[in-house]
């Protein structure tokens, strides 16, 4: 019995290193020193996405505006309902947590309807980049900006904090929803994926695009929306530094990640401080 327990563990032990080095952190919660002087450039005001910001009280206004974006994302497709599609999510819940730096203490089922909503929502949000006209399919039928609960609903407020440190979700999610609900190849769907990626970074980049990558080099080489940004915005030589999981070095990549990982987010949110002030500053002036 304790030769099948000390299996089971090296097993477990194998499976959470496999799953660090192919997922490796890459949301991090926002340090207290950088966000104290002004919380509100750090924190979402207006919609949460991710599992860092979904039960903030404050932002449940938001919610059934999300849900009918899910909706009818689901019904464009007509292939899943939203139970089915958490169900083929749940082999995705340990890639998920392996991407947050904080601990989700969440139930399996709670993380992965997280996901899915807030994942088909952004699907909906970005897909509206792909024409001229800019415009949010989930708000059709209401104004540009609509009154709700005392909260004036505003596009730019919805951009500022898609683009939150701690709203974000992986990429490799939102691909991996697009290719379960969509009929075409994989191959595709990653190209479609990084069209509409690329359209909203060109569209609200703070700064001049030092580069372009191709469409799948936009999803493929970027974790989330903020980090595909920040590359687009800073020199091709810088962008080759991004931390990518190396699979070849097994354990010993986990013990040097750990080591370090304090002076990464460090590093992380000191190199995206500049462009989110700058970005802040232009969207508050716009409202």
């Amino acid at each position: 019995m304790k030769t099948l327990g000390s299996s089971k563990s090296i097993s477990w032990y194998m499976k959470q290193t496999s799953i660090l080095n192919k997922m490796p952190v890459c949301i991090y919660q926002v340090p207290k020193s950088l966000c104290c002087a002004k919380p509100e450039a750090f924190s979402p005001q207006l919609i949460a996405i991710g599992p860092y910001t979904h039960f903030h009280p404050e932002l449940y206004p938001m919610e059934r505006f999300k849900v009918f974006a899910a909706k009818g994302v689901l019904d464009h497709f007509k292939k899943h309902d939203f139970k089915q599609l958490v169900e083929l999510l749940r082999n995705t819940g340990q890639f998920i947590r392996a991407s947050y730096h904080k601990y989700l203490d969440f139930k399996e089922d709670t993380l992965l309807y997280v996901i899915a909503i807030d994942g088909l929502f952004l699907l909906d949000f970005f897909h509206n980049y792909l024409n001229e006209e800019v415009s949010c399919s989930f708000m059709t039928g209401l104004q540009d900006q609509v009154q709700l609960s005392g909260v004036k609903l505003t596009r730019d407020a919805i951009i500022r904090d898609i683009i939150m440190v701690e709203n974000q979700i992986p990429t490799y999610m939102l691909l991996r929803i697009l290719v379960l609900e969509s009929s075409k190849p994989a191959d595709s769907v990653l190209e479609y994926l990084g069209s509409m990626l690329l359209s909203f970074c060109k569209k609200h980049s703070p700064l001049k695009l030092t580069h372009i990558p191709t469409c799948s080099e936009a999803v493929s080489k970027h974790y989330h929306i903020l980090d595909l940004m920040y590359h687009l915005v800073v020199s091709h030589t810088e962008k080759s530094e991004t931390p990518t999981p190396d699979q070849s070095e097994g354990t010993s990549t986990l013990k040097k990640s750990s080591k370090s990982e304090a002076t990464a987010a460090s590093n992380h949110f000191k190199k995206v401080k500049n462009v989110l002030y700058i970005m802040d500053t232009r969207l508050c002036k716009k409202a």
